[in-house]
């Protein structure tokens, strides 16, 4: 699976980032739309129309992220995946057999009619074979973007360890500076403040 998956795009596309005062909105015309998406839509082009039907279905992958990254209870998922499989059932998936050097394999090929039923239907497939449990929500609190652990042990705690995994471990060490000697400060340790990746301009 790619690191960069159409659920984490979808549930990612309208957070807000570094640098940026407002969320974005990349359903706001067919090119933005395809400038997000277009890895995934290859064959199907975004039209206007499209548009609202991508809006709700980034809102419902955003909510199951939400809810799978927090492990709330089961019932917490019914409305957003209501909303979620309204989208998939517009969705037609056609198998293809594809020989190999071990026998064959069926690739699914979606034939829907909307750009927003393919990538629905193309999340549903991704869900199936995901362990839910890697989908996680960034560790930094000014952080909120959903991003799945790929890690062995599954500890990953940032979405990216630049930004992010820099900057805490920056205010951590700030911290520590700053605490009086006798708990914990720069008196106690000789801990120093680490250095910016190369090419990074962090906000502070």
């Amino acid at each position: 699976m790619s690191r960069d998956s159409l659920l984490t795009t979808l549930a990612n596309a309208r957070r807000r980032r570094r640098g940026q005062a407002e969320p974005p909105d990349p359903f706001r015309g067919p090119d933005e739309a395809m400038r997000l998406l277009g890895d995934w839509l290859a064959e199907v082009p975004v039209t206007r129309d499209e548009l609202p039907a991508l809006g709700v279905l980034a809102d419902a992958v955003s909510s199951l992220a939400d809810v799978l990254a927090s492990a709330s209870p089961p019932d917490l998922v019914v409305e957003p995946l209501h909303r979620f499989n309204e989208l998939v059932r517009a969705a037609r998936f056609t198998p293809q057999l594809h020989a190999t050097a071990d026998g064959f394999v069926a690739i699914w090929t979606p034939s829907p009619r909307s750009s927003a039923a393919v990538l629905a239907g193309s999340v549903a497939q991704e869900l199936t074979t995901l362990e839910v449990a890697r989908v996680k929500r960034c560790a930094r609190t000014a952080c909120d973007l959903i991003f799945i652990d790929h890690s062995r042990s599954r500890t990953q705690r940032w979405h990216a360890e630049d930004p992010c995994g820099w900057i805490e471990r920056q205010h951590r060490r700030r911290a520590i500076v700053d605490a009086p000697p006798g708990r914990g400060g720069m008196g106690d340790r000789d801990d120093r403040p680490e250095r910016a990746p190369a090419g990074s301009k962090v906000p502070w």
